[in-house]
């Protein structure tokens, strides 16, 4: 009984994660949009440190590259926070299947000892009925020949 009260509470919690797979789904989008802009940052860098013309350009009008940069760099901070978070719920996740698979384990384990305590009951009582069987037949041997004396 307690084992199915562990389960079910399992069974809730993995429920709670099903709903999530939203916020998940949303967070994996976030992630590719931080992947592509630090891909776009990163060939701004290779094209300033290459081309001599964005290097004078950013040095005319420096306060324009640096706000762009930033706006970035806090893009990609947020959503850096938010795939901290989604793993953290995927964490939490792995950790409730665990615990699941632990407890069906334990399930298991105990539905197998049953079984061999049930096929050891019927064995004996299997035997008893043999016995008994034999007993009957002795019994009836004896007051056979009890009869003819």
């Amino acid at each position: 009984m307690i084992l199915k009260n562990q389960l079910t509470n399992v069974l809730n919690k993995d429920k709670e994660i099903n709903e999530d797979d939203s916020l998940r789904l949303l967070d994996q989008r976030r992630i590719k949009d931080l992947e592509r802009q630090v891909k776009e940052l990163e060939l701004i860098n290779r094209r300033h440190q290459q081309n001599s013309i964005t290097q004078v350009g950013m040095v005319l009008n420096p306060s324009d590259a640096k706000t762009q940069l930033e706006l970035k760099l806090n893009k990609t901070e947020e959503t850096l926070r938010e795939h901290q978070l989604s793993e953290e719920k995927l964490l939490h996740e792995l950790n409730i299947l665990q615990e699941k698979y632990s407890l069906m384990k334990q399930m298991y384990t105990t539905n197998d000892q049953q079984i061999l305590n049930n096929d050891q009951l019927d064995k004996q009582l299997h035997d008893i009925l043999s016995k008994n069987k034999n007993l009957t037949g002795q019994v009836q041997k004896i007051y056979m020949m009890m009869k003819k004396q």
